[in-house]
């Protein structure tokens, strides 16, 4: 069995749990003891109660308008349910949302315009794309909603490959991750890995067609071994960059990222002693390689990427902590 039929039939025994609901918010209700979800009946018949995770509640008290996720989340079940009933009878007539549930949890509250993606969807596509590509080592993680994975082309390592040269891909189903491609590279030395989104694409689940997508993705699979072979090249240049007082630059980095003193250390440790731009971007990859969060993970390894393109990354503000996943939803205001 090849690791893209391995992926898709672990992806597969997932979905055999789930379902997609689309449902008008004003006719959903939740009950008043446990606040389940009480979807109002469709074509396909009933739909049970639902319990929704602490990820869908937050997207609920977003769709339902002005009631706070961590109010509604200390609320006593009865009282959320109060609330939560109280602002969902308000919603506009036409306001449509998709509820994703696995077995009797839900899962997300999407919006109506929510244009899903499949990871099995994705993992097929993949399998499609690169059917004559001899991958060296693949890499992933997948989970009910979430998939990450990073492919290395080529033969397997040799001492005189320094780096391995491939693609990452991403997909998230719950509105916590867009539709990912970009390069990626690994040293073969320490096995550290450095993704750059700055040069891939990155595609909302909004209103966009899956023709659209798989075109996307073919096109920056086939740009990536180039890019990937100029990040090689751009990260011996940064051998050669000096980066004094690494150890300052490093923490002020950190707090801006949102890194803990644990990861300082780590990149800290990764540098090898060394006070250059390759220092730090060694640093990041070998603090993520441990690192359990696998978002955390792909979010350093991206933070890597994004420095060893533009050193004054090192220097911005975060958009969002590290490993903190927003929604990929979009909504145009009014």
């Amino acid at each position: 069995m090849s690791v893209f039929e391995e992926m898709i039939e672990k992806s597969e025994e997932y979905d055999s749990h789930k379902a997609d609901h689309v449902v008008n918010l004003k006719d959903v209700t939740f009950d008043q003891v446990t606040a389940e979800i009480r979807p109002p009946s469709t074509l396909f018949g009933v739909i049970p109660p639902l319990a929704m995770t602490d990820w869908a509640l937050n997207q609920m008290c977003q769709k339902v308008g002005t009631l706070p996720y961590s109010y509604a989340k200390a609320c006593p079940s009865d009282l959320r349910a109060t609330n939560l009933n109280a602002w969902a009878v308000l919603a506009d007539e036409d306001k449509r949302v998709l509820l994703r549930s696995y077995d009797q949890t839900c899962r997300a509250v999407l919006s109506g315009q929510y244009s899903p993606v499949s990871n099995t969807m994705l993992l097929e596509k993949m399998e499609d794309v690169t059917k004559d590509v001899v991958f060296a080592k693949v890499s992933h993680y997948l989970d009910a909603d979430t998939f990450h994975g990073k492919f290395t082309i080529g033969e397997k390592p040799t001492d005189g490959n320094s780096f391995g040269v491939g693609y990452y891909i991403g997909n998230g189903e719950i509105g916590n991750r867009s539709v990912r491609v970009a390069p990626y590279v690994q040293r073969n030395s320490c096995q550290n890995s450095i993704v750059f989104l700055d040069w891939g694409i990155e595609i909302r689940h909004y209103r966009v067609s899956t023709a659209y997508i798989w075109g996307a993705i073919k096109e920056t699979i086939g740009q990536a071994i180039g890019k990937s072979v100029e990040a090689v090249n751009k990260f011996v240049e940064a051998e050669m960059t000096a980066i004094p007082d690494i150890s300052k630059v490093i923490e002020d980095m950190a707090e801006r990222y949102g890194l803990s003193l644990p990861v300082q250390k780590d990149i800290l440790r990764g540098t090898e002693g060394k006070e250059t731009l390759a220092a730090v971007v060694n640093g990041l990859s070998f603090a993520a390689r441990d690192m359990e969060n696998v978002e955390a993970r792909i979010d350093m390894e991206a933070l890597a990427g994004a420095i060893l393109i533009d050193p004054k990354a090192m220097y911005r503000k975060a958009v969002q902590p590290v490993g903190v996943v927003a929604s990929d939803e979009y909504e145009p205001a009014g």
